[in-house]
């Protein structure tokens, strides 16, 4: 059997080799350590960042485990969560959030069921273009759910399910019962155990002060219709785990709030507050980047202990509003620490082709919840969360 799946792994491997490439530097920031990834994709007019960011990290442990470069669909999670979405809010009569968002774990609770797929079995951009616009999409599908709410006739209606996903096909496209890949078939099933995906070797992580440390519980933002749970720990130990995983080459998906005013997508950094200096204050003329002489880093950022990020939470100064694919680290002149996070924003308009810089204060005052393989934790976290190998 062994055999079997390591011919299949061989067979379905890309056709790009090499890794692919990302941004030459970071400015002023000195790279600690930069891990495999695929390149930067665009979601364009949808609220999807949840399924991205964690494709993304899956590809990314493919790279990491298989070596070799895969393509995986985005909107087969899409089209499957939406159902799942709307069967939910038809058993809440209509009173839980119905959108295109989603929370990390939507991804990894899907896959048992549906499987995976690659992105040419079910292509993004099937309403016309590469890109996708789902403003209309989301509309519609509220409109429907709503009418079959609200109206006591359509209780009686047992054929609704039929109708939504013909509404879905419409707009996303029948979902594949097979595929062909490289002159072999398989099914969404096949092709994720070929891959060797399997979501229970993956954790979801989060820090809030109004439940108990190292219990799970379902994070509770808006978009979180599923009430996914996830396991509370102290922040020191969240951002010492996640360290440690990047350090060893390990990935993370990442929820966070994206509504501070220092979020700069333009000039590719996120960071709380402070005074803005030029960030080669103090250096030569002759050691200053001139392709990122207008870059200004934070002189002070506020002190992020667990109190402070509780009071921003409970303010709603943290909301669920994005997510993106962390996959280094970095260090400015003075040593400060920055995550390196791959966006689902496209490349252009941004100074580093879509990639974001994240100060530490910033990942520790703004994250939701993370997205992490067990076996990247630290040993001692997962003793306290009595995890097994």
């Amino acid at each position: 059997m062994r055999k079997e799946i390591l011919w299949l792994v061989f067979i379905l491997h890309a056709a790009v080799n090499a890794f692919p490439q990302k941004p030459d530097h970071f400015g002023p920031f000195r790279v600690v350590c930069l891990n495999p990834s695929t390149p930067v994709k665009d979601q364009y007019k949808t609220n999807t960042c949840w399924s991205f960011s964690v494709v993304s990290f899956l590809e990314s442990e493919l790279l990491r485990k298989l070596k070799d470069t895969f393509d995986l669909s985005e909107m087969y999670f899409v089209r499957n969560v939406y159902e799942k979405k709307a069967e939910k809010y038809f058993r809440m009569h209509g009173t839980i959030s119905l959108s295109g968002g989603g929370v990390l774990n939507d991804v990894m609770d899907a896959v048992p069921a549906v499987g995976v797929v690659p992105e040419q079995a079910y292509p993004a951009g099937r309403t016309g273009g590469s890109l996708q616009d789902h403003t209309l999409l989301d509309k519609t599908v509220k409109s429907f759910m709503e009418t079959l709410v609200n109206d006591q006739v359509a209780f009686t209606d047992t054929a609704w399910k039929g109708r939504f996903s013909a509404l879905l096909d419409d707009w996303l496209g029948e979902v594949p019962d097979h595929f062909s890949w490289k002159g072999h078939y398989f099914t969404p099933l096949a092709f994720r155990d070929s891959l060797g995906i399997e979501p229970s070797h993956y954790i979801v992580l989060t820090s809030f002060l109004h439940h108990p440390w190292y219990s799970e519980f379902p994070v509770e933002v808006p978009d979180n219709w599923n009430w996914a749970s996830a396991w509370n720990v102290p922040l020191d130990e969240l951002e010492q785990t996640v360290r440690h995983a990047l350090s060893y080459g390990y990935t993370i998906a990442w929820a966070a709030d994206i509504s501070e005013p220092g979020f700069d997508w333009k000039n590719g950094m996120a960071y709380l507050s402070g005074e803005p200096v030029p960030a080669y204050a103090g250096q030569s003329a002759g050691a200053q980047d001139e392709s990122c002489d207008k870059i200004s880093l934070p002189s002070q950022e506020p002190f992020v202990n667990q109190l402070f990020r509780q009071k921003e939470f409970d303010r709603y100064a943290t909301t669920d509003d994005h997510a993106m694919h962390i996959i280094g680290m970095a260090e400015d002149l003075t040593g400060r620490v920055w995550y390196i996070a791959k966006n689902s924003w496209g490349t252009r308009g941004t100074k580093f082709n879509g990639y974001l810089l994240v100060s530490g204060p910033y990942f520790r005052a703004k994250t939701i919840s993370i997205l992490m393989p067990k076996e990247a934790m630290l040993d001692e976290l997962k003793r306290k969360l009595h995890l097994t190998k």
